[in-house]
């Protein structure tokens, strides 16, 4: 049997399954949130993970502090001759998220 939703059956249908889906929407919420908060009390990150080892992090660091920039350059040369895909703007994002 089809009921109509313009009739007064068909409206309170309606509103209490949207209501029953909002409670359960709030459900899954509350616990993906929970389940986060366990995951990073555990100690696991999330995200992207970095391109730059922390030694990478600490050289780039002592370079730039230094302004040596032959040096600089050197081991910017030296890790994309190694194959690690690292521009100056990544060396300069990871001193600007470490508090550089």
């Amino acid at each position: 049997m089809r009921r109509k939703v313009a009739s007064a059956y068909g409206r309170l249908l309606l509103a209490v399954l949207g209501s029953i889906a909002e409670f359960e929407r709030e459900l899954i919420k509350s616990r993906f949130q929970d389940g986060i908060k366990r995951a990073k009390a555990a100690g696991i990150r999330f995200g992207r993970k970095p391109k730059l080892s922390a030694f990478q992090v600490q050289e780039a660091k002592r370079l730039r502090e230094a302004r040596d920039l032959k040096s600089a350059a050197r081991v910017l040369c030296w890790m994309l001759a190694n194959g690690m895909p690292i521009s100056s703007m990544t060396v300069e994002n990871e001193n600007g998220a470490n508090g550089e």
